[in-house]
Parts: structure tokens; C-alpha cells; sequence
């Protein structure tokens, strides 16, 4: 089969791209949409909005000194992943003439299906993998967070 030169009607049909998938903490399926690029970004930056990086020297972009520090708290860091998937779900699950408000998804019980409904957001719109990769790091230091309170060299938890 040969490849077809797309059109830019063809490229932008993709945004209301609307998928069924499987939530099993639902126990069935549901529609979502994929997001684009600006969408993402904006929940995805809840995710490290709370996280600053403090050197005594100035920061040149790209290089990170020896006696750079981490400074958040954990608490921060664990609310503002909660919000980044709150945000994923809700513009996710905002298709087919429906229109969720972040209220409607916090109320979604089992609170398991919000992080799934997102995980499926990102992979419908084809960056779960790129994203959750850099972001992994700091959802793992969440994850640290509930079960190690210990304070580590440069990171200052609650």
C-alpha cells in the first residue's frame, strides 16, 4: 500500500479524534478525546509547577551545577500530579457534546479511574510515553513521598 500525501484538512481531522476505551476500575468503557500539544502542556506543568531548582551560582540554561537544590514538598508535589490528571480527565472526557467540569471528575469514585481515564487521554493523543518518561522522576519522588518521609541531601520534604 502506498503512502498518501496528507492535506491539511486531512492532519487537522485528527483533533476530534474520539476513542472508546476500557477503564477497569470502571468496569467498562467510555469516550474520550485526544488532546493537542497546548492542552497537554498545561496539565502536564501542574506536575513540576511546584518544584524550583536554587543554585548559589546563576543557572545557565541546559547545565545544572553540583550545589543545585530541589525545593518542595512533598504534599505539593503529590496535589499539583493529583490536579495534573484531574485536568487530563476532564478535558479528556469533554467530547461528544458533553462538557465536564473539574468538579464532575473529582467526584468520579473509584479515584483509581481518574488516573487511569488520564493515562488513556495521553495515550489517545500519542505523547504518554515521551511525557511520562520525563515526568517520571518527579511522580516516583511522589510516590517516595507516602511511604519515606526522610529528608534526602538537597530536598526538602514536609
Amino acid at each position: 500500500m502506498g503512502e498518501r500525501l496528507l492535506s491539511m484538512q486531512d492532519i487537522l481531522s485528527g483533533k476530534d479524534r474520539i476513542v472508546q476505551v476500557f477503564i477497569p476500575a470502571l468496569e467498562g468503557k467510555v469516550s474520550i478525546r485526544a488532546l493537542g500539544l497546548a492542552e497537554i502542556a498545561k496539565a502536564q506543568g501542574q506536575a513540576v509547577e511546584s518544584i524550583k531548582i536554587t543554585a548559589d551560582a546563576p543557572l545557565e540554561k541546559g547545565s545544572v551545577p553540583g550545589n543545585a537544590k530541589l525545593d518542595f514538598t512533598m504534599k505539593g508535589l503529590i496535589i499539583a500530579e493529583a490536579e495534573s490528571q484531574l485536568m487530563l480527565a476532564q478535558m479528556g472526557l469533554s467530547c461528544n457534546g458533553a462538557n465536564w467540569r473539574l468538579e464532575d471528575v473529582k467526584a468520579i469514585r473509584p479515584a483509581s479511574a481518574i488516573k487511569q481515564i488520564a493515562d488513556e487521554v495521553l495515550k489517545v493523543s500519542g505523547v504518554d510515553s515521551e511525557v511520562a518518561a520525563q515526568l517520571q522522576p518527579f511522580r516516583e519522588l511522589a510516590r517516595r513521598a507516602t511511604t519515606d518521609e526522610s529528608d534526602r541531601d538537597g530536598i526538602q520534604a514536609d
